[in-house]
């Protein structure tokens, strides 16, 4: 009984402080709830550019995220913090149970961030934090916003927070998105139509006999998002359909250069994507980009 004891203790206290935040060149990572968690965070953010709290997608990581992290700060140049979470199974199967149960973790993470912000506010003088959550990483934010927003009280702890190519369904989405203007003062979604991961994920859906999920957020037509009554009144939707084709990742590897200009423009806190030419007919929260974004 005591063998049996000491296993289940040695297994919790193993969950209870894993790694959930990495840094770039930082392959063993910080558990939020840790006392390094303060420390690190004091060494890691020593300079003055902007700090994106990102949530990953689905995939081998952190081994993935850790891989494109010095690509992703370089190129926007801004401080990564990296939320992991158990984003694979295999090829063929979607780690959705997992990704609700990170919800809870997330709000753990985003409540000790908090916290630290408030204790260190000169660390944050001048500075602009934002959340974005790639793919998959959204179903931790749905649960998050669904589940745990309300049993905290928050501050407005992000200036903007970016749904990038959501791998939820669209219907009824604005739901729990309006619920993040609490901790966040804008909010933009991502979308490409053509997104051959997230036609996959769909199939996949069809495989599960899921077939009801219907639509992903961050592939979906314009009219559905209008007309289906789902469209958050306060989200603004970046539609990339025209220039990044089949691509996912288009945050790091668009064949558009206009793609990393809109990040470049959130990233730096103002809208200059609204120079971007609108389709007539199209709801007044969606800019859809063309070859012609920039005059």
């Amino acid at each position: 009984m005591k063998n049996y004891l000491l296993i289940v203790y040695i297994i919790l206290s193993s969950q209870m402080f894993a790694a959930d935040i990495y840094f770039r060149g930082n392959d063993k990572g910080v558990n939020c709830s840790s006392e390094q968690f303060e420390m690190q965070l004091i060494d890691q953010l020593g300079d003055s550019r902007p700090i994106v709290f990102f949530v990953h997608g689905r995939g081998k990581h952190p081994e993935k995220g850790l891989g494109y992290l010095p690509e992703f700060e370089d190129r926007y140049g801004i401080k990564v913090l990296m939320f992991d979470w158990p984003s694979w199974i295999n090829q063929i199967s979607r780690p959705e149970k997992k990704a609700v149960i990170a919800g809870r973790h997330l709000s753990n993470c985003i409540s000790s961030f908090s916290n630290f912000k408030n204790k260190n506010r000169k660390i944050f003088e001048g500075r602009k934090v934002f959340l974005m959550v790639h793919s998959m990483g959204n179903v931790v934010l749905k649960s998050f916003a669904e589940n745990y927003l309300k049993s905290r009280k928050f501050e407005k702890i992000f200036y903007s927070t970016i749904l990038n190519a959501p791998d939820v369904p669209a219907f009824k989405h604005s739901t729990w998105v309006d619920k993040l203007f609490s901790i966040s003062k804008n909010i933009y979604i991502t979308n490409n139509v053509e997104d051959l991961v997230l036609i996959g994920s769909k199939i996949v859906d069809y495989k599960d006999r899921k077939i009801f999920r219907g639509n992903r957020l961050g592939a979906s037509k314009r009219n559905f998002l209008i007309f289906g009554k789902s469209i958050s009144k306060n989200a603004k939707y970046l539609d990339f359909s025209l220039i990044t084709y089949g691509e996912h990742e288009y945050f790091l590897e668009s064949s558009s250069s206009l793609v990393p200009k809109v990040y470049d423009s959130i990233f730096e806190g103002h809208e200059k994507f609204k120079l971007g030419h609108k389709i007539e007919g199209l709801n007044e929260n969606i800019y859809s980009f063309n070859f012609n974004f920039y005059n």
